[in-house]
């Protein structure tokens, strides 16, 4: 459950379409928060929210990109790893292949 779902009338700004934490902003430091809370709400078996925080911190260090693009890969795999495991196989391959993507850019 989200914050906004469990906060009736709560309006969710479209930079944080999750609406899990509308209150913090996009910075860097929230995104490894976000990261890190969404491993552990993963190992608690929440993978709805688990789910929604590593897509918000994914878009947060995909659009800040201060980070080093091992954060992104990081948080872009254990997504991909997640949506495999609740049955969403093609969100997981289209990640799968943005990560393709950056690494030949890389090489």
């Amino acid at each position: 459950m989200s914050y906004a779902s469990s906060h009736p009338g709560f309006v969710i700004p479209a930079s944080n379409p999750s609406g899990i934490f509308p209150f913090l902003g996009r910075h860097p430091e929230t995104a490894e928060t976000m990261h890190n809370l969404a491993q552990l709400r993963e190992k608690q078996g929440n993978n709805e929210e688990a789910r929604a925080l590593y897509t918000e911190a994914l878009a947060i260090r995909e659009q800040e990109r201060i980070v080093h693009y091992s954060k992104i890969a990081e948080t872009r795999m254990l997504l991909s790893t997640l949506l495999h495991t609740i049955g969403l196989h093609e969100d997981a391959n289209q990640l799968e292949a943005a990560q393709s993507k950056l690494r030949t850019c890389d090489e």
